[in-house]
């Protein structure tokens, strides 16, 4: 069901109380989310995404998520408060999707949330969300895609995240890691998109990254990486686009390095 309009909508919404999904994506809506939702003991799918929802996240509202699959309220920028009620109720450890990104969360993430082992997407980016990330995401063994750029997540990435191996989306960008490049992302195989930007990275890139075959987007920029550019990176035929400026890498680099790079459409090195 979806519904574009603002008017009375939890109350119409509330009345349909065997609905299993609901999607109001960019439909307009404000204030706080109606108690209403709580009559809704069949939904599995909520989707309130790109709306102007406020205030914290009400009380009530893990006897919602506790009964859902997938749980999107991202872009609602208002809208905030800790998100320990995730994992309170057992039945949360079904959560397939997770996606809270562009809204005012804070705190930590709840530990539950990282012994979901049916999860596929957890998307945390531009939040107030602090602390670290633990070795227990190695729980995560259905885990796509992850995104906590631009959050306050600190410290060093665990190694325990190269034993994700579903992982196909990573985005670790501008969470002020320190480190030199973690090369047990080199065990993620499905990987497709990796981005590491705006870090403190040191070090060299290694040439073994060409084992990442299933690229299709990398971006290192921004960080303190030197050394020169593997040429190992020619093998990466799926990539797109390949960012690795603003770094303080040297030498040359053989224009023949590209040749094998007939997807590329992005290239920035400077």
């Amino acid at each position: 069901m979806n519904i574009s309009v603002n008017k009375e909508w939890g109350e119409v919404v509330g009345s349909l109380s065997n609905l299993q999904e609901l999607s109001m994506s960019d439909c307009g809506l404000g204030g706080q989310i109606p108690n209403s939702l709580l009559k809704l003991t069949s939904l599995l799918h909520l989707d309130l995404s790109y709306n102007y929802l406020s205030a914290h996240i009400p009380a009530w509202f893990e006897n919602v998520t506790g009964r859902l699959l997938s749980l999107d309220l991202s872009w609602n920028e208002n809208f905030g408060g800790d998100i320990s009620f995730i994992g309170q109720r057992k039945s949360s450890l079904s959560l397939t999707r997770i996606v809270l990104s562009g809204t005012a969360i804070k705190g930590r993430i709840p530990s539950a949330i990282w012994n979901i082992s049916c999860l596929e997407h957890l998307r945390l980016s531009d939040t107030r969300i602090e602390g670290e990330i633990p070795a227990s995401i190695g729980n995560l063994s259905s885990l796509q895609s992850l995104d906590l750029s631009d959050t306050r997540i600190e410290g060093e990435i665990p190694s325990a995240i190269g034993n994700v191996s579903s992982l196909k989306s990573l985005y670790l960008s501008d969470i002020s890691i320190e480190s030199e490049f973690p090369v047990f992302i080199l065990n993620l195989s499905k990987l497709v998109e990796l981005d590491l930007s705006y870090n403190m990275l040191t070090g060299v890139i290694p040439p073994s990254l060409d084992s990442l075959s299933s690229l299709v987007s990398l971006d290192l920029n921004a960080n303190e990486l030197n050394g020169t550019i593997p040429s190992t990176i020619s093998n990466l035929v799926n990539l797109r686009s390949l960012s690795l400026h603003s770094n303080s890498l040297s030498g040359l680099i053989s224009l023949s390095v590209f040749d094998n790079l007939t997807s590329l459409d992005s290239l920035y090195l400077s």
